[in-house]
Formats: structure tokens, sequence, C-alpha cells
């Protein structure tokens, strides 16, 4: 942490407060999610071994166990990420000690963000979802459908950003940079929707969590670089701002725009694989 200090980088943790791993010295099964046959699900489908769920009523108290640890070391991070609680569906519990419905799910879960909200640390999940915005300042992105597919896979229906034409100045999302072989260059998809680059996405399993590497083209490190300075310093103009409109362009959903309350216009046309940033004056 004084390392990353004297460097002017954040500390951000990664957390889990869901998977609960048998290995665990903290583990028991009285506090796993038990289903309405009085079972404990549970499954080895994660490196980590063989797991149960955490019930979610007991998340809180494990947030604030580990952080309070932390302090009493003299660590202090400037961020968490409290992995999976805006991606996977709320637990329903039948343990009859700690029964819970799947909204009260989403408020222990929200317990947990406010938690770090209170210390001063950055919040932030796996994905972007409305119940929690009010927490957090960014998550691990907010990928269109299409992107969590292999880019050959048949495409239903037509991404469009409607969760950021609401959330969009409320929250920092990043966005896939990978240009596909034959298909997408996804920085175009950054670009439209003002978002935060991701230098690298390396996925710890392949063919998930929407990496697909063998059908990336390969770029260099300062390629890299040099498309996500593009990025940053659009959203650099744009991260406060409301996206106010978006539209296909004569009807062609392969080329469309994006205006936000700046005056700042995207466009993109995925034809021929080229973008335009206008700057014009909102009033």
């Amino acid at each position: 942490m004084d390392t990353m200090n004297t460097y002017g980088y954040l500390l951000g943790l990664h957390d889990q407060y869901r998977d609960f791993y048998h290995e665990a010295d903290s583990y028991h099964e009285e506090m796993a999610v038990w289903d309405a046959h009085q079972h404990m699900p549970s499954h080895k489908y994660w490196a980590g071994g063989v797991q149960s769920y955490l019930c979610s009523s007991i998340a809180p108290m494990f947030v604030k166990r580990n952080f309070e640890k932390l302090f009493q070391e003299g660590i202090y991070p400037h961020a968490s990420y409290l992995d999976v609680f805006t991606c996977n569906e709320p637990d329903e519990c039948y343990h009859p000690l700690h029964r819970v419905t799947r909204k009260e799910s989403l408020a222990y879960r929200e317990q947990c963000f406010a938690y770090l909200e209170s210390k001063g640390i950055l919040a932030s999940s796996e994905e972007a979802n409305d119940w929690a915005i009010k927490h957090l300042i960014f998550a691990h992105y907010g990928p269109y459908h299409s992107m969590m597919h292999a880019p050959d896979a048949l495409t239903i229906g037509i991404d469009v950003p409607l969760f950021n034409l609401v959330y969009h100045e409320c929250m920092i999302l990043p966005w896939p940079m990978e240009k596909i072989k034959g298909h997408d260059d996804q920085m175009l998809f950054a670009l439209l929707n003002g978002g935060a680059p991701y230098l690298e996405k390396d996925g710890a399993y392949p063919n998930t969590d929407g990496v697909f590497t063998e059908m990336y083209e390969q770029l260099t490190l300062d390629e890299k670089i040099r498309r996500s300075q593009i990025v940053c310093d659009l959203q650099k103009k744009v991260a406060h701002c409301a996206m106010i409109n978006h539209s296909f362009v004569e009807g062609d959903y392969q080329v469309q725009t994006i205006t936000y309350d700046n005056g700042i216009k995207v466009l993109i046309n995925l034809h021929t694989q080229q973008y335009q940033i206008i700057e014009e004056s909102s009033h």
C-alpha cells in the first residue's frame, strides 16, 4: 500500500462474500444458504475447490471483520471490489436460523457496499445494476449482451446503451478494447459509451466472462496504450455528463450516435470500423 501511494496509484482489493469455500478456516455449513428442501447447494466449478454459498445475511459481518483487521494493521484500501454481488441472482435462504428472501438478500448486499462507503472506500462490483447504483463508483464492466458470447455466435437482438442512457454520469464503466478478427473493434463501443478502457482484459478462465483470446487480433502494448489514451481523453470530457440521446443514423443500426449534455457527439460506423468525435457548444 505504501509503495502504491508513493507512485500515485489507488489500492483496490478484490473481495468475495458469496462463494463459501469448504477449505476456508471460517467455513461452516450452518452459515451457508439452504434451499427449500433443506439441502445445501454446492459445486466446485471455480479454482477454490468445493464451495457452497454464504448466506447474504451473514456477509456484512464478514466484510466488517476483514476490513477491521486491515485497519488494525494500518492498511486503508482506497477501493474494494465486492465480486458477484451485482451480477448473480439474489439468494433465497431457508435455513431456520437465517431465512432470507430475495429482496432481503439484495438489502444485505447493499449493507456491504454501504459499510465501505462509510469508511471512505470506493465500492465496486462485477456489473452495473440499478439496485446498487447509489453506492457503486465503478464496476468490472457493463457489457452488451453480445460481448458475453463468442463473436461468431448467433447475435440476439441489437445492443443499445439503455443503462448508460440513465446512469452514465453516476458511475465509471470500463469497456473491452479488443479488435476481434473479422468482427468489430470493441474500442468503438467504449467511445460510444464514454467509458473507461480496459488496457488488459486477461480472464482467469478461457472463453468465460466475455474473454475469447484466440479470436482477438494481436496488438503491441504500445498500440493498446495509444488506443486507451484516446478513450481516456474522451472520458475526461464526458464522465460527468448525462447521455441524452442515442440513435441509429437513417435507421442503420450499424451506424450509431450518442449525444452528451455538454454538446459532444460520438458517431461510430460498424461497416467501416471508424469513429468520429464532434465537439459542439451545448448553448
